[in-house]
């Protein structure tokens, strides 16, 4: 074959694959699927429903293809259908045919904003200690759709993991907002104020309660130094706006020390997703938190600490994140000090960050939360309740 004929193939074969992809359908993460009210993408999966997942930077359909779309909650309806589910088919680019017409995506809307909720499963989780509620939209006429889980204890009105997955062909082209919505409770029962128990000044008046004196409290709560709503599963690991609203209920959230919330613990969860992307691969994430944080009272004597009355909504002493992957049967464990006003580092087991790849110079830093990491298994010496599907033979390596 000479070099003529040789082009001639190669320019064919372009065409080809490029009349291919021009017949599909792609909706752009940070595109065509920002508009406001803009509807959910649904894939059906025998009996139950699951959020129709990305490839890299778009949603994909071939052209032809039937796909849901749904709007949550229960009062949200498809705009002009007075429906809350509907099937759509591809037709070309960002087109799409809704009982017979033609609309472009942007053209498919919600009558309201997207808005999710939470669904207890009545299944214990973490040896009988809490129970497992899904977290995800509420669409009437199909299952609850989970977006991820939580582990909470009701008796205690504190969480105690949750699990979701970062889709690593996409985390790094998701959609952006500097939105931050109100936490919300969802539903869920409990005599916790939460609302108010993260404020400054609960949380002043709380610790002078523990601790004995006003004094006391106001060497640990000031406008620099105070607990925030620690997310276990953070907004950040959420590909749409949607996905990432959805991780704003109290369910997934425990007292952390501002300082060690944008500290330490942000490098945490930019390495999960880090690593992610790397693998460019679905990665699945365990975090937790484990035993509760102490402060001297003005005794000396060490005090656990709660934010609310009855021992309720424990400011934990410990948080960590399992990173799994399954296709490489690899997982490594990080475990956060929340405690800014330690004297000294604390280890649950041995460290094996700087041997994986995975270390950081502020890690040894206590005032930003003293990390580091571990085998799953090492972890689960201490801390018996991670799941056991966190496990792997392999340790995962960063670099």
């Amino acid at each position: 074959m000479n070099q003529l004929t040789m082009l001639k193939v190669i320019i064919l074969l372009l065409v080809i694959v490029y009349d291919a992809s021009a017949t599909d359908c792609r909706i752009y993460l940070r595109s065509n699927a920002t508009h406001e009210k803009a509807p959910l993408l649904l894939k059906p999966k025998g009996a139950l429903v699951s959020l129709l997942q990305p490839t890299g930077s778009h949603f994909q359909l071939e052209e032809g293809e039937n796909t849901l779309i749904g709007c949550a909650s229960s009062k949200n309806k498809i705009a002009e259908l007075n429906e809350h589910l509907a099937s759509v088919t591809c037709v070309k680019n960002q087109e799409f045919k809704l009982n017979g017409t033609k609309k472009q995506f942007t053209q498919l809307n919600c009558s309201s904003s997207i808005s999710s909720s939470i669904k207890a499963q009545n299944r214990p989780c973490a040896g009988g200690t809490g129970v497992l509620f899904d977290i995800g939209f509420e669409i009437l006429g199909i299952p609850f759709v989970k977006f991820f889980q939580s582990c909470y204890s009701l008796e205690r009105s504190s969480v105690i993991f949750t699990e979701h997955e970062i889709l690593g062909s996409s985390i790094d082209t998701a959609q952006i907002s500097n939105d931050r919505p109100a936490f919300k409770i969802g539903g869920l029962k409990s005599n916790v104020r939460f609302s108010s128990v993260y404020t400054q000044n609960s949380q002043r008046e709380r610790l002078t309660q523990l601790l004995g004196a006003v004094s006391e409290a106001e060497k640990y709560i000031s406008s620099s130094s105070f607990f925030a709503k620690g997310h276990l599963t953070p907004d950040g690991d959420g590909v749409l706006d949607t996905w990432a609203g959805a991780t704003y209920f109290y369910i997934n959230a425990a007292p952390e020390w501002q300082v060690i919330n944008v500290g330490n613990w942000v490098r945490v969860e930019n390495a999960a997703r880090s690593i992610a992307v790397r693998l460019n691969d679905t990665v699945k994430i365990f975090t937790g938190v484990y035993d509760i944080l102490s402060l001297p009272d003005v005794n000396g004597r060490m005090v656990p600490i709660t934010l609310a009355e009855n021992s309720q909504l424990e400011a934990p002493k410990w948080f960590w994140k399992v990173l799994h992957h399954a296709a490489s049967n690899s997982a490594i464990a990080l475990i956060t000090l929340n405690n800014p006003y330690a004297s000294g580092g604390e280890y649950l087991c041995h460290d094996i960050c700087d041997r994986n790849g995975w270390g950081h110079k502020e890690f040894q830093d206590l005032r930003k939360g003293f990390t580091y990491c571990c085998t799953v298994q090492e972890l689960r010496k201490a801390i018996k309740f991670i799941p056991t599907k966190a496990d792997a033979s392999n340790i995962l390596q960063f670099n």
